[in-house]
Protein backbone atom coordinates (compact mmCIF):
# COMPACT_ATOMS: atom_id res chain seq x y z
CA UNK A 1 0.00 0.00 0.00
CA UNK A 2 2.52 2.34 0.68
CA UNK A 3 4.97 1.43 -2.10
CA UNK A 4 1.37 1.95 -4.47
CA UNK A 5 0.78 5.67 -2.75
CA UNK A 6 4.62 7.08 -2.58
CA UNK A 7 4.43 6.09 -6.47
CA UNK A 8 1.35 8.04 -7.10
CA UNK A 9 2.21 11.08 -5.37
CA UNK A 10 5.61 11.04 -7.49
CA UNK A 11 3.57 10.32 -10.65
CA UNK A 12 1.57 13.12 -9.68
CA UNK A 13 4.60 15.63 -8.46
CA UNK A 14 5.83 14.73 -12.29
CA UNK A 15 2.65 15.56 -13.86
CA UNK A 16 2.38 18.96 -11.84
CA UNK A 17 6.24 19.95 -12.59
CA UNK A 18 5.79 19.29 -16.37
CA UNK A 19 2.73 20.74 -16.18
CA UNK A 20 4.44 24.05 -14.97
CA UNK A 21 7.12 23.80 -17.41
CA UNK A 22 4.58 24.04 -19.87
CA UNK A 23 2.97 27.23 -18.45
CA UNK A 24 6.03 29.03 -18.22
CA UNK A 25 6.32 29.32 -22.16
CA UNK A 26 3.17 30.79 -22.92
CA UNK A 27 2.78 32.98 -25.54
CA UNK A 28 0.16 35.32 -23.79
CA UNK A 29 0.59 36.43 -20.58
CA UNK A 30 -3.11 36.17 -19.35
CA UNK A 31 -2.92 32.74 -20.78
CA UNK A 32 -0.22 31.79 -18.72
CA UNK A 33 -1.37 33.18 -15.70
CA UNK A 34 -4.69 31.43 -16.49
CA UNK A 35 -2.83 28.05 -16.83
CA UNK A 36 -0.30 28.57 -13.67
CA UNK A 37 -3.70 29.06 -11.59
CA UNK A 38 -4.95 26.06 -13.14
CA UNK A 39 -1.59 24.50 -12.23
CA UNK A 40 -2.33 25.53 -8.47
CA UNK A 41 -5.81 24.48 -8.63
CA UNK A 42 -4.59 21.14 -9.50
CA UNK A 43 -1.91 21.19 -6.49
CA UNK A 44 -4.42 22.53 -3.81
CA UNK A 45 -6.23 19.06 -5.18
CA UNK A 46 -3.56 17.58 -4.48
CA UNK A 47 -3.14 19.10 -1.04
CA UNK A 48 -6.27 17.95 0.15
CA UNK A 49 -5.82 14.78 -0.96
CA UNK A 50 -3.07 14.18 0.69
CA UNK A 51 -3.96 15.85 3.71
CA UNK A 52 -7.19 13.10 3.80
CA UNK A 53 -4.56 10.94 3.71
CA UNK A 54 -2.32 12.02 6.34
CA UNK A 55 -5.57 12.42 8.42
CA UNK A 56 -6.07 8.73 8.19
CA UNK A 57 -2.48 7.31 8.71
CA UNK A 58 -2.50 9.75 11.79
CA UNK A 59 -5.74 7.89 12.97
CA UNK A 60 -4.38 4.98 12.24
CA UNK A 61 -0.99 6.17 14.01
CA UNK A 62 -2.90 6.77 17.28
CA UNK A 63 -5.10 3.08 17.04
CA UNK A 64 -2.59 0.93 16.52
CA UNK A 65 -0.23 3.18 19.41
CA UNK A 66 -3.13 2.24 21.87
CA UNK A 67 -3.13 -1.25 20.85
CA UNK A 68 0.60 -1.55 21.39
CA UNK A 69 0.52 -0.04 24.55
CA UNK A 70 -2.73 -2.55 25.15
CA UNK A 71 -0.48 -5.62 24.36
CA UNK A 72 2.25 -4.49 26.53
CA UNK A 73 0.45 -3.57 29.27
CA UNK A 74 -1.08 -7.35 28.84
CA UNK A 75 2.40 -9.38 28.25
CA UNK A 76 3.21 -7.13 31.68
CA UNK A 77 0.52 -8.77 33.63
CA UNK A 78 1.56 -11.93 31.74
CA UNK A 79 5.12 -12.01 32.81
CA UNK A 80 4.05 -10.78 36.33
CA UNK A 81 1.46 -13.90 36.83
CA UNK A 82 4.28 -16.34 35.09
CA UNK A 83 6.61 -15.19 37.96
CA UNK A 84 4.00 -15.58 40.67
CA UNK A 85 3.34 -18.99 39.00
CA UNK A 86 6.95 -20.03 39.37
CA UNK A 87 7.33 -18.95 43.21
CA UNK A 88 4.57 -21.28 44.13
CA UNK A 89 5.83 -23.68 41.59
CA UNK A 90 9.24 -23.70 43.62
CA UNK A 91 7.23 -23.38 47.26
CA UNK A 92 5.55 -26.39 46.07
CA UNK A 93 8.48 -28.45 44.98
CA UNK A 94 10.11 -27.71 48.68
CA UNK A 95 6.96 -29.29 50.16
CA UNK A 96 6.48 -32.16 47.76
CA UNK A 97 10.11 -32.78 49.04
CA UNK A 98 9.52 -32.32 52.75
CA UNK A 99 6.48 -34.40 52.80
CA UNK A 100 8.82 -37.17 50.68
CA UNK A 101 11.36 -36.65 53.48
CA UNK A 102 8.67 -37.23 56.42
CA UNK A 103 7.42 -40.21 54.38
CA UNK A 104 10.43 -42.41 54.46
CA UNK A 105 11.50 -41.27 58.27
CA UNK A 106 8.00 -42.34 59.05
CA UNK A 107 8.69 -45.69 57.28
CA UNK A 108 11.83 -46.01 59.05
CA UNK A 109 10.08 -45.10 61.86
CA UNK A 110 7.81 -47.91 61.00
CA UNK A 111 9.81 -50.61 60.12
CA UNK A 112 12.12 -50.34 63.11
CA UNK A 113 9.34 -50.75 65.97
CA UNK A 114 8.15 -53.11 64.06
CA UNK A 115 11.55 -54.91 64.62
CA UNK A 116 11.79 -54.15 68.24
CA UNK A 117 8.15 -56.16 68.52
CA UNK A 118 9.33 -59.11 66.80
CA UNK A 119 13.00 -58.93 68.72
CA UNK A 120 10.81 -59.33 71.65
CA UNK A 121 8.97 -62.19 70.65
CA UNK A 122 11.66 -63.83 69.55
CA UNK A 123 13.43 -63.43 73.36
CA UNK A 124 10.84 -64.40 74.72
CA UNK A 125 10.64 -67.53 72.40
CA UNK A 126 14.40 -68.18 73.16
CA UNK A 127 14.00 -67.46 76.89
CA UNK A 128 11.99 -70.99 77.20
CA UNK A 129 8.49 -69.28 76.78
CA UNK A 130 6.08 -70.17 73.99
CA UNK A 131 5.18 -66.40 73.50
CA UNK A 132 2.90 -64.51 75.73
CA UNK A 133 1.23 -67.33 76.67
CA UNK A 134 4.11 -69.00 78.26
CA UNK A 135 4.66 -66.27 80.22
CA UNK A 136 1.47 -66.49 81.84
CA UNK A 137 1.64 -69.90 82.29
CA UNK A 138 4.99 -69.92 84.00
CA UNK A 139 3.84 -68.58 87.36
CA UNK A 140 4.01 -69.27 90.81
CA UNK A 141 0.33 -67.51 91.93
CA UNK A 142 -2.62 -65.79 91.01
CA UNK A 143 -1.22 -62.64 92.05
CA UNK A 144 1.89 -63.28 89.78
CA UNK A 145 -0.72 -63.96 86.73
CA UNK A 146 -3.02 -60.96 87.13
CA UNK A 147 0.58 -59.11 87.48
CA UNK A 148 2.01 -60.47 84.35
CA UNK A 149 -1.29 -60.61 82.35
CA UNK A 150 -1.40 -56.66 83.32
CA UNK A 151 1.88 -56.04 81.39
CA UNK A 152 1.38 -58.05 78.78
CA UNK A 153 -2.29 -56.65 77.90
CA UNK A 154 -0.45 -52.75 78.41
CA UNK A 155 2.76 -53.99 76.31
CA UNK A 156 0.41 -55.00 73.59
CA UNK A 157 -1.87 -52.10 73.59
CA UNK A 158 1.50 -49.92 72.76
CA UNK A 159 2.37 -51.78 70.32
CA UNK A 160 -0.58 -51.45 68.86
CA UNK A 161 -1.15 -48.32 69.53
CA UNK A 162 2.38 -47.23 68.34
CA UNK A 163 2.08 -49.14 65.26
CA UNK A 164 -1.32 -47.58 64.13
CA UNK A 165 -0.32 -44.51 64.66
CA UNK A 166 2.85 -44.61 62.77
CA UNK A 167 0.48 -45.73 59.65
CA UNK A 168 -2.56 -43.20 60.10
CA UNK A 169 0.94 -40.52 59.53
CA UNK A 170 1.86 -42.52 56.72
CA UNK A 171 -1.47 -42.30 54.88
CA UNK A 172 -2.00 -38.66 55.94
CA UNK A 173 1.41 -37.66 54.34
CA UNK A 174 0.67 -39.53 51.60
CA UNK A 175 -2.80 -37.85 51.11
CA UNK A 176 -0.91 -34.71 51.75
CA UNK A 177 2.00 -35.70 48.98
CA UNK A 178 -1.04 -36.20 46.65
CA UNK A 179 -2.63 -33.45 47.25
CA UNK A 180 0.84 -31.63 46.31
CA UNK A 181 1.34 -33.13 43.40
CA UNK A 182 -1.93 -32.27 42.18
CA UNK A 183 -0.99 -28.55 43.14
CA UNK A 184 2.14 -29.20 41.54
CA UNK A 185 0.30 -30.89 38.13
CA UNK A 186 -2.12 -27.29 38.11
CA UNK A 187 0.85 -24.99 38.63
CA UNK A 188 2.73 -26.37 35.44
CA UNK A 189 -0.18 -26.36 33.67
CA UNK A 190 -0.36 -22.54 34.82
CA UNK A 191 2.99 -22.02 33.68
CA UNK A 192 2.65 -23.94 29.87
CA UNK A 193 -0.41 -21.60 29.89
CA UNK A 194 1.28 -18.26 30.49
CA UNK A 195 4.21 -19.12 28.13
CA UNK A 196 1.95 -19.45 25.45
CA UNK A 197 0.00 -16.06 26.19
CA UNK A 198 3.24 -14.50 26.23
CA UNK A 199 4.23 -16.00 22.81
CA UNK A 200 0.86 -15.15 21.62
CA UNK A 201 1.42 -11.39 22.80
CA UNK A 202 4.92 -11.31 21.65
CA UNK A 203 3.70 -12.18 18.07
CA UNK A 204 0.92 -9.54 18.43
CA UNK A 205 3.50 -7.17 19.46
CA UNK A 206 5.87 -7.93 16.83
CA UNK A 207 3.21 -7.51 14.14
CA UNK A 208 1.90 -4.31 15.63
CA UNK A 209 5.11 -2.86 15.58
CA UNK A 210 5.55 -3.80 12.01
CA UNK A 211 2.63 -2.31 10.75
CA UNK A 212 3.51 0.98 13.18
CA UNK A 213 6.59 1.59 11.21
CA UNK A 214 4.60 0.79 7.66
CA UNK A 215 2.63 3.60 8.99
CA UNK A 216 4.96 5.69 9.68
CA UNK A 217 6.79 5.46 6.64
CA UNK A 218 3.31 6.68 5.20
CA UNK A 219 3.34 9.82 7.02
CA UNK A 220 6.83 10.39 6.57
CA UNK A 221 5.90 10.03 2.82
CA UNK A 222 2.45 12.37 3.36
CA UNK A 223 4.01 14.82 5.10
CA UNK A 224 6.45 14.96 2.37
CA UNK A 225 4.32 15.36 -0.05
CA UNK A 226 2.51 17.96 1.40
CA UNK A 227 5.25 20.02 2.05
CA UNK A 228 6.70 19.83 -1.72
CA UNK A 229 2.66 20.60 -2.79
CA UNK A 230 2.61 23.88 -0.68
CA UNK A 231 6.22 25.03 -1.79
CA UNK A 232 5.01 24.58 -5.44
CA UNK A 233 1.41 26.41 -4.47
CA UNK A 234 3.58 29.25 -2.99
CA UNK A 235 6.09 29.11 -5.94
CA UNK A 236 3.06 29.12 -8.50
CA UNK A 237 1.33 32.38 -6.94
CA UNK A 238 4.98 33.99 -6.52
CA UNK A 239 5.20 33.31 -10.75
CA UNK A 240 1.84 34.44 -10.98
CA UNK A 241 2.82 37.88 -9.70
CA UNK A 242 5.49 38.56 -11.74
CA UNK A 243 4.17 37.55 -14.91
CA UNK A 244 1.22 40.44 -13.56
CA UNK A 245 4.21 42.74 -14.37
CA UNK A 246 4.58 42.95 -17.79
CA UNK A 247 8.90 42.40 -19.10
CA UNK A 248 10.75 45.46 -19.85
CA UNK A 249 11.91 45.98 -23.19
CA UNK A 250 14.79 46.28 -22.43
CA UNK A 251 15.44 42.98 -20.60
CA UNK A 252 14.59 41.38 -23.94
CA UNK A 253 16.60 38.78 -25.33
CA UNK A 254 18.95 39.85 -28.98
CA UNK A 255 18.47 36.49 -30.32
CA UNK A 256 21.95 36.14 -30.57
CA UNK A 257 22.84 32.87 -28.00
CA UNK A 258 25.82 31.29 -26.34
CA UNK A 259 26.06 27.67 -24.91
CA UNK A 260 25.02 27.49 -21.17
CA UNK A 261 28.15 25.10 -20.76
CA UNK A 262 31.20 23.77 -22.17
CA UNK A 263 30.37 20.56 -22.98
CA UNK A 264 29.54 17.48 -24.90
CA UNK A 265 25.74 16.91 -26.04
CA UNK A 266 25.02 13.41 -24.44
CA UNK A 267 21.48 13.01 -25.15
CA UNK A 268 19.28 14.73 -27.94
CA UNK A 269 15.62 16.07 -27.71
CA UNK A 270 13.38 13.48 -29.53
CA UNK A 271 12.43 10.15 -27.86
CA UNK A 272 14.43 7.87 -25.59
CA UNK A 273 14.34 5.02 -22.99
CA UNK A 274 15.01 6.96 -19.92
CA UNK A 275 17.47 6.28 -17.55
CA UNK A 276 15.90 5.88 -14.60
CA UNK A 277 12.22 5.11 -15.35
CA UNK A 278 12.66 3.29 -18.16
CA UNK A 279 10.63 2.70 -21.34
CA UNK A 280 10.28 5.00 -23.91
CA UNK A 281 9.90 9.15 -23.21
CA UNK A 282 9.67 12.03 -24.41
CA UNK A 283 13.06 14.06 -23.95
CA UNK A 284 12.25 17.84 -24.14
CA UNK A 285 15.52 18.75 -24.43
CA UNK A 286 19.28 18.54 -24.43
CA UNK A 287 21.64 17.00 -21.87
CA UNK A 288 24.95 18.64 -21.86
CA UNK A 289 27.87 16.53 -19.86
CA UNK A 290 30.05 18.88 -17.48
CA UNK A 291 32.19 18.55 -14.44
CA UNK A 292 30.20 18.92 -11.12
CA UNK A 293 30.41 22.47 -9.87
CA UNK A 294 30.76 23.88 -13.66
CA UNK A 295 29.47 26.99 -14.53
CA UNK A 296 26.28 27.34 -16.24
CA UNK A 297 25.63 30.86 -18.02
CA UNK A 298 22.46 32.86 -19.05
CA UNK A 299 22.00 31.65 -23.19
CA UNK A 300 20.94 35.26 -24.06
CA UNK A 301 19.86 38.69 -21.89
CA UNK A 302 16.47 38.10 -19.83
CA UNK A 303 14.52 37.89 -16.75
CA UNK A 304 14.70 35.39 -14.25
CA UNK A 305 11.10 33.64 -13.92
CA UNK A 306 11.87 30.83 -11.20
CA UNK A 307 15.29 29.86 -9.24
CA UNK A 308 14.34 26.91 -7.07
CA UNK A 309 13.26 23.39 -6.84
CA UNK A 310 11.47 22.24 -9.45
CA UNK A 311 10.48 17.84 -9.42
CA UNK A 312 12.23 15.88 -11.55
CA UNK A 313 14.51 18.97 -12.98
CA UNK A 314 16.03 19.33 -9.17
CA UNK A 315 17.41 22.85 -8.58
CA UNK A 316 16.61 24.63 -12.03
CA UNK A 317 16.80 27.89 -13.22
CA UNK A 318 13.92 29.41 -15.93
CA UNK A 319 14.64 32.70 -17.99
CA UNK A 320 12.51 34.94 -20.14
CA UNK A 321 14.06 36.17 -23.06
CA UNK A 322 10.46 37.63 -24.26
CA UNK A 323 9.61 37.01 -28.09
CA UNK A 324 7.79 33.73 -26.51
CA UNK A 325 11.37 32.33 -25.89
CA UNK A 326 11.85 30.89 -22.54
CA UNK A 327 15.14 28.87 -21.69
CA UNK A 328 14.66 26.08 -18.58
CA UNK A 329 18.44 25.47 -16.66
CA UNK A 330 17.97 21.91 -14.46
CA UNK A 331 19.68 19.57 -12.34
CA UNK A 332 21.96 22.74 -10.90
CA UNK A 333 24.11 21.77 -7.86
CA UNK A 334 23.49 25.84 -6.57
CA UNK A 335 21.76 28.79 -7.98
CA UNK A 336 23.49 32.15 -8.57
CA UNK A 337 20.21 33.99 -9.29
CA UNK A 338 17.07 34.45 -7.90
CA UNK A 339 13.03 35.48 -9.60
CA UNK A 340 12.55 38.08 -10.66
CA UNK A 341 16.35 39.38 -11.06
CA UNK A 342 17.24 40.59 -14.81
CA UNK A 343 20.55 38.77 -16.59
CA UNK A 344 22.61 38.85 -19.22
CA UNK A 345 23.34 36.84 -21.99
CA UNK A 346 27.22 34.57 -20.72
CA UNK A 347 26.03 35.70 -16.93
CA UNK A 348 26.54 32.80 -14.63
CA UNK A 349 23.72 31.59 -12.80
CA UNK A 350 23.89 28.30 -11.49
CA UNK A 351 26.69 25.91 -10.96
CA UNK A 352 26.45 21.76 -12.59
CA UNK A 353 24.87 19.23 -10.41
CA UNK A 354 22.53 16.31 -10.15
CA UNK A 355 20.23 16.88 -8.45
CA UNK A 356 16.15 15.64 -9.09
CA UNK A 357 16.11 12.82 -11.43
CA UNK A 358 19.82 12.51 -12.43
CA UNK A 359 22.09 9.62 -13.22
CA UNK A 360 25.18 11.73 -12.70
CA UNK A 361 26.28 15.65 -13.03
CA UNK A 362 24.94 17.59 -16.29
CA UNK A 363 22.67 19.99 -17.40
CA UNK A 364 19.42 19.18 -18.66
CA UNK A 365 18.89 22.57 -21.19
CA UNK A 366 15.19 23.25 -22.74
CA UNK A 367 13.99 25.92 -25.03
CA UNK A 368 10.18 27.29 -24.91
CA UNK A 369 9.20 28.92 -27.95
CA UNK A 370 5.39 29.77 -27.46
CA UNK A 371 4.76 27.25 -24.97
CA UNK A 372 5.99 24.37 -26.89
CA UNK A 373 9.49 22.59 -25.90
CA UNK A 374 11.26 22.76 -29.19
CA UNK A 375 13.95 21.51 -30.51
CA UNK A 376 17.32 24.32 -29.17
CA UNK A 377 18.85 24.00 -32.66
CA UNK A 378 15.93 25.24 -34.37
CA UNK A 379 15.89 28.00 -32.09
CA UNK A 380 19.77 28.61 -31.05
CA UNK A 381 21.31 27.30 -34.86
CA UNK A 382 24.87 25.72 -33.78
CA UNK A 383 24.95 27.38 -30.25
CA UNK A 384 23.95 24.31 -27.82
Amino acid sequence: MAKRSRRLVWIGWLGLALALGHDFASPNVQQRIERLKQSRESARQKKRQVLSKLRQVRSQQRAISEQIEEVERAAEQAQRELLRIQRNLAQTERELQRAEGELKALEARYQTYRRQVWQRLIAFYKSGHSGYLGVLLDVESFADFLNRLYFLQRLAAHDQKRLTGLRQAQRDILRLRGEIWGKRERLLSLQAEQRARQGTLRRQLAQKQRLMEAINRDRRMYEQSLAELEQTEREIEAMIRRLSRPLAPALRGSGRYVRPVNGPVVSRFGMRRHPILGGSRFHNGLDLAAPYGSPIRAVDHGCVLFAGWKGGFGLTVILDHGNGIQTLYGHCSSILVSSGQTVRRGQVIARVGSTGLSTGPHLHFTVYRNGQAVNPYQVMGAAP
